[in-house]
């Protein structure tokens, strides 16, 4: 709904987009994902809902990822990748 976005004048959402939200965030917010989605008529942009996802697991979610490599493997006809990349380098960071 107009009244729960955060801008009353959005930009067009760019073609090739993937647009993902948590199973687990509010209707509306789910509500406003998916007409973001739909508003590009050209039929480049796509939708997902994680499950058991909420705002922020979002950002550690295997699905998330998963998406994200095959959504740009497709959009860049690129082979798909077979693995997860690894967390080692996010482990480092944390260790020092």
């Amino acid at each position: 709904t107009a009244e729960k976005l955060l801008f009353s004048d959005s930009p067009m959402l760019p073609p090739h987009a993937l647009v993902m939200i948590g199973s687990l965030e509010l209707e509306s917010m789910r509500c406003n994902a998916t007409d973001l989605a739909a508003s590009r008529s050209d039929g480049t942009a796509k939708y997902l809902e994680i499950p058991g996802a909420s705002h922020v697991s979002v950002l550690f979610n295997r699905s998330v990822v998963r998406a994200s490599q095959e959504w740009s493997a497709q959009i860049l006809h690129l082979p798909p990748a077979r693995a997860l990349p690894s967390h080692r380098p996010l482990a480092g960071a944390l260790i020092g």
